[in-house]
């Protein structure tokens, strides 16, 4: 008997898959079996009770704490990707291995998780953007159609690819990305995610902020700010124009969040303007993040 496929199973698999890949690429870096096996359990754990925390968080008051909801949708997936930064951390720590090298190993694999799990979103019913008018895009994958067969834009197939392009990038730089993967990862996921979640319809907000948005932009920070306690003492002053760009940037798309239904210019005007404001924001991190004293084991 074939049972239809369900949103909960498609994340069960993808979690089984990423845990054999986990292993997989421990052995491959050469940091071992026990280090692979540490972090796919670590990573199961942390990564779902950090997801359940996160969504408690930042709903408000009036939830209780239990690790299975009834609803598999009461997880909030910023939180599952800090539980696995966690997660990386605690795996150095527990087999003894340069963080540096166990980030640089299992960073792609997160990346690798995050396009799994939101493409598994097809089966649930959140993740969608606006409805789409234009009939060439009435499909999937740009497209999926809601319980009243109109077709809403696809949001979550554009956050995986987006973790794909990353996962290649990652993958690409070899050397010149050493002990900067997972910060490189960080940064550029959370610029996607501000873009992303203002495609969203349904997001968690605190007034009028999308919560994601400002963990997205907390994320950032902190990587440039760790990137500029690393630089000696009479090198931070060279930083100032890169949190400069950070500021005009958070500042342009808190603007363009407003504007997108207020300005008499088409919508899609304010999202392109959105995209290279934020591909400004992910580039003056990532200059930060690739100075020289930062990035060292």
């Amino acid at each position: 008997m074939m049972f239809p496929p369900s949103y909960e199973t498609a994340v069960v698999l993808v979690c089984i898959a990423l845990c054999a890949v986990v292993i997989a690429v421990s052995l491959r870096h050469k940091l071992g079996l026990v280090t692979g096996v540490v972090m796919a359990a670590l990573s199961c754990v942390l990564c779902m009770v950090c997801a359940r925390g996160y969504y408690l968080l930042v709903a408000g008051p009036g939830f209780r704490f239990r690790l299975f909801p009834d609803t598999p949708y009461d997880y909030g997936f910023g939180g599952g990707v800090l539980g696995f930064v966690a997660a990386l951390y605690l795996t150095a720590l527990i087999t003894r291995k340069p963080f540096a090298r166990v980030s640089d190993a299992f960073a792609p694999v997160g990346l690798l998780g995050i396009a799994g799990l939101r493409m598994a979103e097809a089966l649930s019913d959140f993740g969608w953007g606006d409805m789409l008018d234009t009939p060439w895009l009435q499909r999937y994958p740009f497209a999926i159609p809601n319980m009243y067969d109109e077709w809403c834009s696809a949001v979550f197939n554009l956050e995986a690819l987006c973790a794909l392009v990353i996962l290649a990038v990652l993958l690409i730089g070899g050397e010149k990305l050493k002990g900067r993967r997972l910060a490189t990862g960080l940064v550029w996921w959370a610029v996607s995610q501000v873009f992303c979640e203002s495609l969203r319809v349904e997001s968690i907000t605190w007034g009028f902020i999308r919560v994601q948005q400002l963990l997205s932009a907390v994320i950032v920070m902190v990587v440039m700010l760790v990137g500029t306690l690393r630089l000696a003492h009479g090198k931070r002053k060279q930083t100032l124009p890169l949190w400069g760009g950070y500021v005009f940037s958070c500042g342009m798309v808190i603007f363009l969040e407003f504007a997108i239904d207020k300005m008499p210019w088409p919508t899609w005007v304010n999202y392109v303007v959105m995209a290279l404001v934020l591909i400004l924001l992910g580039t003056c991190a990532q200059k930060l993040i690739h100075k020289p004293s930062c990035g060292k084991e």
